[in-house]
């Protein structure tokens, strides 16, 4: 695997990183059949050495050269929903102030405006082009507390911030070597011939922990020699899922006609890939019995026509990652172990 974890030196000795994910169980509206997770939640641990100047996962890294950054957990809900809980520190025995960066352009967050991203509890926030600037909470005369009062600090104490994104962007395609993609062999049905083709995810969760988009290649070179073997005329393309909306995958060219055999196919937000979960994407060419001395591409038809593009929209039971079912709302809490699924308060 390609993706490399960025890892930090620490105040004198090398700590582990727990890092918690939390993937939801398939919602109502999508068919097992179509997508597959092993496991609703997996508990993931790897271990970093973290300090001053370094940068982690999550875009995010040390604001200044006082601060300490000892621990990051994780609560990610949907390709588009995370939260990261901090734990901050420094090797500074007198009390000086910390400061945490975040890049919004990494994963998790995946480019979504800096303003988007909530601070639960433990810190104030101010932009910086990309970048959401964290720095801690000061209450003059009242004790020094991890969430709410908690700067200056000194190495004997510690700060604890929760940072989260409800309406990211879309996850990035990831590496060649993050998922593989096996197209099956045409079968005809009637009238109809279908090739299905599987995406399996290959990413170890606790090396990456974030979603992750992918792109494939269809192929129906076979399929249109099967349809026109068996003197069927092409009359338009069933598919599940469609490349409908952000629950399927975005194609080019835009839709099926005898004109191309081959289709770039790359996921939708809520296609993307998470750890070793796969999809199945079906295309089926439907035809019509062909007439005598026609052939196949002669009643194709305009590919403009919306009766003969080649294209249907299945139904949304079709569709194939999990969809969070209602706006999420956020607790806020002062716990840096994260919620299955963040909550926000109201």
């Amino acid at each position: 695997m390609s993706h490399t974890r960025s890892r930090f030196s620490m105040l004198g000795v090398a700590a582990a990183m727990s890092v918690l994910v939390v993937a939801l169980a398939l919602l109502p509206g999508f068919t097992q059949a179509a997508w597959t997770d092993e496991v609703a939640t997996t508990t993931a641990a790897f271990a970093g050495d973290w300090g001053a100047g370094g940068d982690g996962d999550g875009g995010i890294s040390p604001g200044n050269d006082d601060t300490v950054i000892s621990d990051i957990q994780w609560a990610i809900a949907s390709p588009v929903q995370a939260c990261a809980n901090l734990t901050v520190t420094t090797e500074s025995t007198t009390p000086v102030d910390w400061a945490v960066d975040v890049d919004m352009t990494s994963s998790p967050w995946n480019g979504v405006d800096p303003s988007l991203g909530k601070v639960e509890n433990g810190a104030n926030a101010a932009i910086d082009g990309t970048v959401l600037h964290l720095t801690g909470i000061h209450d003059d005369g009242a004790p020094f507390n991890a969430s709410s009062n908690n700067t200056p600090l000194s190495s004997a104490q510690v700060a604890k911030i929760r940072l989260c994104v409800y309406d990211g962007g879309d996850p990035p395609v990831g590496d060649a070597d993050w998922y593989t993609t096996v197209q099956h062999a045409p079968v005809r049905d009637g009238n109809k011939v279908c090739t299905s083709m599987d995406v399996i995810g290959l990413v170890d969760e606790d090396e990456y922990p974030f979603y992750y988009g992918w792109q494939a290649t269809m192929d129906l070179t076979e399929a249109w020699e099967m349809l026109d073997d068996a003197g069927l005329s092409y009359n338009f393309t069933s598919m599940t899922p469609g490349p409908e909306g952000d629950y399927g995958y975005h194609m080019d060219p835009g839709t099926v006609s005898v004109d191309h055999s081959t289709y770039a196919l790359t996921s939708a937000v809520h296609f993307s890939l998470h750890g070793t979960a796969s999809g199945t994407v079906t295309w089926c060419l439907n035809g019509i019995p062909r007439s005598a001395g026609t052939t196949a591409s002669s009643d194709a038809g305009d590919a403009d026509d919306p009766a003969n593009s080649g294209e249907t929209s299945p139904a949304p039971a079709a569709s194939a990652t999990p969809v969070p079912s209602a706006e999420p709302t956020v607790t806020p809490s002062t716990d840096p172990t994260p919620e299955s699924t963040p909550t926000e308060s109201q």
